[in-house]
């Protein structure tokens, strides 16, 4: 499976990427956590790993890669992917090795399955030019509103949930300083360092299917949910920050 499709963007600084799928109760994993691990490890290439009381967790070193399975959920984590499919190749090919489990329930039952990305983008200016971008050209204020406040914008951001062919996805963007950032993306710290000034951009997509689901919806979504997220991030970075 290729992991470097896509196009790499030196402009986006930061990224965190999480899939996650819960199912109905697994009681299985907790008689074979430790042969799970030991096969996700050898397969996925991550070489730590660890064994709870009712979950598995395994990952690399640099701990850029993470991925867990418990008997209510699963998931696969990344930091900084460099490609738009980068991130959905390998949390595919994490979930393909899940399903051939010894005694893992196919088809799964999922009562929920959602893919959660973060990117923090610099920008070359002041915070007071980036909020007057995204108050100008995302989401604006009405003259009413501006004259009921009576004060100097020094900042701006809010949630917005949509839902589209694919699933729902809830949003949150927004201006960001060099500090906040490091807040709100602990440990996710690029080489370079964070941007004294960025765009800062969170987009959840997600499903409640209650139902079972076959191996190909499951792939299908985990694809469909991860490219648009990157694709709805650029458009909107483009939308704030471009010329």
């Amino acid at each position: 499976m290729s992991t470097d499709s896509g196009t790499s963007d030196p402009r986006q600084w930061a990224s965190h990427h999480v899939f996650e799928i819960r199912y109905r109760p697994n009681a299985k994993i907790l008689d074979r956590r430790g042969e799970w691990a030991e096969e996700l490890s050898r397969e996925l290439g991550l070489p730590t790993w660890r064994i709870g009381p009712d979950r598995l967790d395994i990952g690399d070193e640099e701990r850029e890669h993470h991925a867990f399975v418990s008997f209510t959920n699963s998931g696969y984590v990344m930091s900084n992917a460099p490609t738009a499919n980068f991130f959905p190749d390998h949390a595919v090919k994490f979930f393909k090795h899940v399903l051939r489990l010894r005694d893992f329930p196919t088809p799964v039952y999922v009562t929920r399955i959602g893919v959660r990305q973060r990117f923090l983008s610099p920008f070359d200016g002041t915070l007071e030019d980036l909020v007057t971008r995204y108050s100008e050209r995302y989401l604006r204020l009405t003259e009413a509103a501006k004259e009921a406040v009576a004060g100097k914008l020094l900042d701006l951001a809010g949630p917005l949930n949509f839902a589209d062919a694919h699933g729902n996805f809830n949003t949150n963007c927004g201006p960001m300083h060099q500090d906040q950032a490091k807040t709100v993306l602990e440990g996710l710290e690029p080489e370079r360092g964070f941007p004294s000034v960025g765009l800062f951009y969170d987009i959840d997509y997600w499903l409640r299917p209650e139902k079972e689901l076959s191996e190909g919806n499951i792939l299908s979504n985990i694809k469909a949910f991860s490219i648009e997220g990157w694709s709805r991030h650029d458009r909107v970075r483009q939308l704030i920050v471009g010329e």
